[in-house]
């Protein structure tokens, strides 16, 4: 007998609700000092809540440049930052001078929600020395 399982896609919704969000946010204001800046408090918040609620990720871009497969395409400007951070880091190791070591670039977890793509796009890790594999 064949079981039939239920085929699940993609991942749940990860929005916060406002009280939550409120509630993780405020948890790095815990100090009683912030007590008398609750007014800025409460703005801040606000602004906080407004971008995580619109999803305005990344609001500030930059010009990808030379190296990139749309050199003139908009990327966030942290993108970039960690690019050129990575390139940097590569070129030390790669460095036959230097020590040996290995470079390891360890991305965050990603969900359908920020990253509504990647569902599509993951595909297997290919070896640089298919004899490696």
């Amino acid at each position: 007998m064949i079981v039939q399982i239920e085929v699940r896609k993609g991942m749940p919704d990860v929005q916060l609700s406002r009280e939550e969000f409120e509630r993780r946010f405020r948890d790095r204001f815990f100090d009683p000092a912030f007590v008398k800046n609750e007014a800025a408090l409460k703005a801040i918040t606000d602004t906080a809540w407004d971008g995580y609620n619109v999803y305005r990720k990344n609001p500030v871009k930059g010009v990808a440049a030379e190296g990139y497969s749309k050199p003139n395409a908009s990327l966030p400007i942290e993108w970039l930052e960690a690019k050129a951070a990575i390139d940097s880091a590569q070129t030390r190791q790669k460095n036959p001078k230097s020590p040996s070591r290995i470079l390891l670039v360890n991305g965050s977890m990603r969900s359908d929600q920020s990253c509504p793509g990647d569902q599509i796009r993951v595909a297997p890790a290919k070896c640089q020395n298919p004899g490696d594999c």
